[in-house]
């Protein structure tokens, strides 16, 4: 076996070079090595990530009690995508992921853009935790907007010094008259990711976010971090001081090598 079953209980590791934007037209590749030390590489990683979006956005549908013929439909587009998987990716493979038995690394440097694509992967993402999965992120450029997001999702996230990290959050007139006068405003999911933050530093944090919506002349609602601000919050698991570092680390930690 290629990893420390004592450090690493996981049978594959899956890395994604999240690059450039969010763009279904624009593959983010990936590659996934398993236990035996295959290795495999996969030139678009929603290939990888839409089995299991698809199982959470079913599951939903059971809990909604939506009809079911809406139900049938799914689980027929569902049972299709898995068949269709399988003789490209390997049932191995497919088990690695449905069972959560996987460490999945995302390279991140990203302006962000589609946010279908972005439900995807934050899906999958979930799902992989929820079932035992770790799911970490490395930002090696910027994380804006939907990159962001994704990094907020991670079980772990990794910064460099230099790395720009942005959120945003468009708001109307209304939205902006509740800020104004309530302080408050449904920030999503940055509320959970700051949530990991410790007080009193997670509380400015909010507040800072609250100031950049409520300012007329940011439109866009954009909310710059410095990653040593989110770290020293506990929002961010380590800033390197270089690539270098990162590297040293990354490569350490995950033996299916640059992709």
């Amino acid at each position: 076996m290629f990893m420390d079953r004592d450090k690493l209980p996981f049978d594959g590791e899956l890395l994604v070079k999240a690059k450039g934007n969010f763009d279904r037209g624009r593959p983010f590749p990936a590659q996934i090595a398993i236990a035996a030390g295959e290795m495999r590489r996969v030139p678009n990683a929603l290939m990888l990530f839409a089995p299991l979006a698809g199982r959470v956005r079913l599951n939903d549908l059971h809990r909604d009690n939506a009809p079911k013929d809406l139900i049938r439909k799914k689980e027929r587009q569902q049972k299709t995508l898995l068949n269709t998987l399988v003789p490209v990716l390997g049932r191995e493979v497919m088990e690695l992921l449905l069972e959560g038995r996987l460490r999945v690394g995302f390279v991140i440097d990203s302006w962000g853009g589609d946010t279908s694509m972005l439900e995807i992967f934050q899906d999958a993402v979930d799902e992989l935790s929820e079932r035992g999965g770790l799911c970490e992120a490395y930002v090696n450029g910027d994380a804006f907007s939907a990159a962001f997001d994704l990094m907020a999702v991670m079980d772990k996230s990794y910064a460099l010094p230099d790395s720009r990290l942005m959120w945003h959050k468009s708001i109307d007139l209304e939205e902006r008259r509740v800020l104004e006068e309530e302080s408050e405003i449904d920030l999503r999911e940055l509320d959970d990711y700051l949530a990991r933050g410790v007080e009193p530093a997670r509380s400015a944090l909010r507040d800072k976010v609250r100031k950049a919506l409520a300012d007329p002349t940011n439109p866009d609602g954009r909310v710059f971090f410095e990653p040593d601000e989110l770290w020293r919050v506990g929002c961010l698991d380590e800033v390197f001081v270089d690539r270098e570092a990162m590297s040293s680390y990354f490569f350490s930690s995950y033996r299916s090598g640059k992709i």
